[in-house]
């Protein structure tokens, strides 16, 4: 099961209505509802959309919802995958030629599941992971712990083309690990 049918399984069972009766309101099948429910399936745009119409659920859940389904579809969507590799490859130039400009030193390590820049600050190395969009928080958190843990650090850094409300909400969580999300507009700030 993923962790969109997870929260979905959660949302359906703590909704007062029948399934059956979110199905219809959601303009799908019971089995397929059901299908999503057990994670065999994840929805497309205007399903989702009428499924949270359906639901009825709070902003903060709605957006909850929203970002694991992205997530999930980025996991899941060779399309998406490209766009999203792509679009760091990108990322990662842009803000690599912006701290060589600034005199920083980098390093991109070679390891496969490993940061994708290492920012040497005075003697310190710094873990960096390039995200053009933060889909899923909690991944993310705990891969640039594992890293920092086997640099034997106690910092790192999370670059972002923009921050949204979610990235901010995250934001205490990151920073009580000694990691903070940036914006490739806030990086050279930082790092005075």
């Amino acid at each position: 099961m993923n962790t969109f049918a997870e929260l979905l399984n959660s949302l359906v069972k703590n909704n007062p209505n029948s399934v059956s009766f979110i199905a219809k309101k959601a303009q799908i099948s019971r089995p397929s509802l059901y299908d999503l429910l057990n994670g065999k399936t994840l929805p497309r745009l205007i399903t989702l959309n009428n499924l949270l119409t359906a639901l009825s659920l709070s902003e903060n859940s709605e957006k909850q919802l929203k970002e694991i389904y992205q997530s999930e579809r980025l996991k899941h969507s060779r399309k998406h995958q490209e766009d999203y590799f792509k679009e760091k490859k990108r990322l990662l130039t842009e803000i690599s030629s912006q701290l060589l400009l600034k005199g920083y030193e980098i390093a991109r390590p070679s390891e496969a599941d490993s940061a994708d820049l290492i920012l040497r600050v005075k003697n310190h190395r710094i873990p960096v992971l390039i995200c053009p969009t933060l889909y899923d928080h909690c991944t993310n958190l705990g891969k640039i712990l594992k890293i920092m843990f086997s640099f034997s650090v106690k910092q790192g850094y999370i670059f972002t083309d923009k921050i949204n409300s979610q990235d901010r909400s995250f934001q205490p969580l990151f920073q009580n690990y000694g990691i903070k999300i940036l914006s490739k507009n806030s990086i050279l700030k930082e790092l005075r």
